[in-house]
């Protein structure tokens, strides 16, 4: 799973925060609502917007949420995301109850 470390070079590298997200995100509306912001997928990444599941799913094809690791902090757990009106890469702590999305990396 990504630790905050990987995710803070890899939105580096995509240029910041602000645009990181559009060059992230699969830029077709084949699982994105209209609009898809800023959607590229410069990176080949190609996130997709799986929602979130908390005691229902919420937010499918308008939301990608990824765990970051190392952890629960007090029962809470960063996340990063990306949404389909923005093309940003957000950072929100989640209850760790939640059910997100994972990012892989391959060392």
């Amino acid at each position: 799973m990504s630790t905050d470390a990987d995710w803070t070079t890899l939105v580096a590298y995509l240029g910041g925060d602000s645009s990181a997200g559009g060059k992230l995100k699969e830029s077709s509306f084949t699982h994105w609502h209209d609009p898809n912001t800023g959607a590229t997928n410069e990176s080949g990444f190609s996130a997709l917007p799986g929602g979130m599941r908390f005691n229902a799913f919420w937010n499918i094809g308008t939301y990608g949420g990824l765990w970051s690791y190392p952890g629960s902090k007090n029962g809470f757990e960063e996340c990063r995301f990306v949404i389909n009106t923005d093309p940003k890469v957000g950072v929100l702590n989640y209850n760790s109850s939640f059910g997100m999305s994972i990012r892989c990396v391959k060392n």
